[in-house]
């Protein structure tokens, strides 16, 4: 009967830690330089430091985020992003697309 209660709690616990690591996500925090607009979706350019030379990209089709990311750019707060990207790049690339914008935070 032990046996069979550890192993379900294995189980259980894997259930519960598995989906924090398979849905992470790239989250950076900066100034919006640039939002870009076309027919069918936005690009926002995000620097994490007003000096730094590397940027870095997320998009989105959701015109809530893109209002939020223009409203990043316009007020020059810093903003908070998260993007789909399983992890930030190193230098200047994609974030993915944008599931979470936040205001000066």
């Amino acid at each position: 009967m032990k046996k069979i209660l550890i192993m379900i709690l294995g189980i259980l616990s894997f259930g519960l830690v598995m989906p924090l690591t398979v849905n992470a996500a790239c989250a950076l925090t900066g100034q919006i330089v640039r939002v870009m607009d076309n027919a069918t979706a936005t690009t926002a350019y995000l620097k994490t430091s007003p000096l730094s030379t590397l940027y870095y990209t997320v998009g989105t089709t959701d015109s809530d985020l893109r209002d939020a990311l223009r409203n990043c750019q316009n007020s020059g707060q810093r903003c908070y992003v998260i993007g789909s990207a399983a992890s930030c790049p190193t230098t200047t690339g994609s974030m993915g697309i944008a599931g979470t914008v936040i205001v000066n935070p």
